[in-house]
């Protein structure tokens, strides 16, 4: 098992390449802080959004945990790891599975 010392930060990312929007709506509904980056790859626009703030954290974990649609299949298997990887971590070990 390794290790998790205070230094360790979480990081959650999604992309979409050229609807800049989706990922826009995506910051404002879930009240993220962090700017949105745009990389161009030939004719198209890649947008990112990567938040790793334990009150970003938080606030996606709280949607994950409540949203009428729930994660299925490999998704919501890397959720629950992840999810598991954020409790060793003393800065967001706080989150509780029901926020």
């Amino acid at each position: 098992m390794a290790k998790y010392d205070s230094f360790h930060v979480a990081s959650f990312e999604i992309g979409q390449n050229s609807a800049e929007f989706l990922i826009l709506a995506i910051q404002l509904f879930l009240n993220l802080k962090t700017k949105v980056t745009k990389k161009s790859y030939k004719s198209n626009n890649f947008y990112k959004l990567k938040v790793s703030s334990v009150k970003c954290i938080a606030n996606l974990v709280q949607f994950l945990n409540s949203s009428s649609v729930p994660l299925l299949g490999y998704k919501k298997q890397q959720y629950d790891e992840w999810r598991n990887q954020l409790q060793r971590i003393p800065r967001y070990a706080h989150i509780g599975s029901k926020c």
